[in-house]
Order: structure tokens, then sequence, then C-alpha cells
């Protein structure tokens, strides 16, 4: 993580960033896992040459994803022009009914 992100991240996030940890799988975009001094954990995706605006339009989607509250959409926190910074959500073991869920969730959305 270069040191304009870092310093964009803690302003945005009113937090020092005590950790950064690259993920994979991301393939435009970086994504990072972030500890900050507060003791929050965030994901971050970052792209150095986004398009003006391009993770405002995210974030403005993940709220619309968000509010008919039929799946978890992570909490936006912050996003800049090179920046996304979200709720860190952890890993969880897959529920037997997680086909199910998702379907009825994803018809939810579709209803909004």
């Amino acid at each position: 993580m270069d040191a304009a992100l870092r310093r964009d991240l803690e302003g945005a996030l009113d937090a020092t960033i005590v950790g950064a940890a690259a993920l994979g799988g991301g393939d435009v975009n970086d994504a990072w896992r972030v500890a900050l001094g507060d003791g929050r954990v965030v994901f971050v995706k970052s792209h150095r040459d986004a398009p003006p605006g391009l993770f405002a339009a995210e974030a403005r989607g993940l709220a619309w994803l968000a509010a008919p509250a039929a799946l978890r959409v992570p909490r936006v926190l912050a996003d800049g022009d090179r920046f996304l910074a979200l709720e860190w959500l952890a890993p969880a073991p897959r529920r037997a009914d997680f086909d199910e869920r998702l379907g009825r969730g994803l018809a939810a959305i579709h209803r909004a």
C-alpha cells in the first residue's frame, strides 16, 4: 500500500493504519485487509487510476443492494477517488440452507 493511499484512508476512516495485508483474487483492483489503531479491521479495494466516480458509484450500488435487508451486504465505511473501504466480513461455515437463503434474498432484492 503506497503512502498516498494510506494517508487518504487514515483521513477518511479517522484512524491510524497499524497493518495492511494484500489479498488475492482482485483482477482489476487491489484488495487489502487493513487493521486500524482503534481495533477495527476493514476491507479496502483500491485502484491507482480509477475512473472518476467509480468507487462512489459502487458505494451507492452496495447501499441499494443492502436496502431491502434481504442479504448480508458489507457496510460502506468510506470511499474516495482511489478506494472503497468496507466493513470486514469474517468467513463463516456454509450453512445447509445456503442456496435456498441466497435465492430468496436475491428474489427479494429484485422485487425491491
